[in-house]
C-alpha cells in the first residue's frame, strides 16, 4: 500500500477500463469528431464567399411537395438556374427559407 497525503492507496493489478469511463470517451470522441466536421465545413464556406463569384440566376419552377408517410407535412422545393461562364445554363434545387421565389424572379447567388 502506498499512502499520498495521509490517504492510503491500495493497488489493483489487472484494473481494467470501466465501463463508464469507455461510454465517457466515446461519447467526447463523437462531441469532438462532430465539432471538427462543423468547423471544416465553416471555413469552407467562409472560404467560397471570400474567393467565390456572385452571378445573378432566376427561380426555374416552384413544386409543392406533400410527404404521404408523414401525415399532412409539406415543403417548398425551389429549382434555380444561372449561366455559368461558359455559357451552360446550371439548374439546381434548393429550400431557401421561408420567403419562397416565384418562378421567373431574378435571384442573387454566390
Amino acid at each position: 500500500m502506498d499512502i499520498i497525503d495521509g490517504v492510503a492507496l491500495k493497488k489493483t493489478k489487472g484494473a481494467g477500463v470501466s465501463t463508464m469511463e469507455i461510454g465517457a470517451l466515446a461519447a467526447g470522441l463523437v462531441c469532438t469528431t462532430g465539432v471538427a466536421l462543423f468547423l471544416h465545413r465553416t471555413v469552407i464556406v467562409i472560404w467560397l464567399v471570400l474567393r467565390g463569384e456572385r452571378t445573378q440566376g432566376w427561380g426555374v419552377k416552384r413544386e409543392l411537395i406533400r410527404s404521404v408517410s408523414a401525415g399532412s407535412s409539406s415543403r417548398t422545393e425551389f429549382t434555380f438556374a444561372f449561366c455559368a461562364p461558359e455559357g451552360e445554363t446550371v439548374e439546381f434545387k434548393g429550400r431557401p427559407g421561408a420567403f419562397g421565389y416565384e418562378e421567373g424572379a431574378p435571384v442573387y447567388l454566390l
